[in-house]
């Protein structure tokens, strides 16, 4: 479980958590998304809600309805307010908080830093990071490129965009 998780889902107030990568729930929120909208409950958590931006029309209706704020929670591993479409259904209607991760204050406070500063260098800020071993340094490696060229096309991609 990642940490937006378990911060999200420690937060009291009731709260039904949906995660939208969970294929038979991203199924029934697509091919309904105003029932499934309803059998959400009063109060409730959407993560990874960029894979039905379907869902953020409904919303918006949802929200400009509600007597107070704070009734739905929206969690994203993309930024979804980049899509043009959903930043003008939720514009007015939402904050926007970035998690970041933690410092080395926190790590240590925690015991997950490490003397060394190579290793603290290493690991990063991601908890996830520091309670699992990484054994093979050429996958992890491996991985890293491909996140970089990833995100560098996708860079090039909006720069052409812009350029063009």
């Amino acid at each position: 479980m990642i940490i937006r998780e378990i911060l999200v889902k420690n937060i009291g107030g009731g709260y039904n958590y949906f995660s939208l990568e969970n294929i038979d729930t991203r199924t029934f929120a697509e091919s309904d998304p105003r029932g499934f909208l309803h059998s959400a409950g009063e109060k409730f958590i959407l993560d990874e809600v960029q894979n039905v931006p379907a869902l953020f029309s409904y919303l918006q209706e949802i929200l400009d309805n509600a007597t107070e704020n704070g009734k739905v929670i929206l969690l994203g591993s993309q930024s979804f307010l980049m899509n043009q479409h959903i930043s003008q259904s939720l514009a007015g209607r939402v904050a926007m908080l970035k998690l970041l991760p933690l410092s080395y204050s926190e790590l240590k406070n925690a015991n997950l830093a490490s003397d060394n500063i190579a290793h603290n260098l290493f690991t990063g800020g991601y908890p996830r990071l520091h309670n699992e071993k990484i054994e093979n340094l050429t996958t992890f490696a491996r991985f890293i490129k491909l996140c970089a060229g990833r995100a560098g096309n996708v860079l090039n991609t909006k720069i052409k965009r812009i350029v063009c």
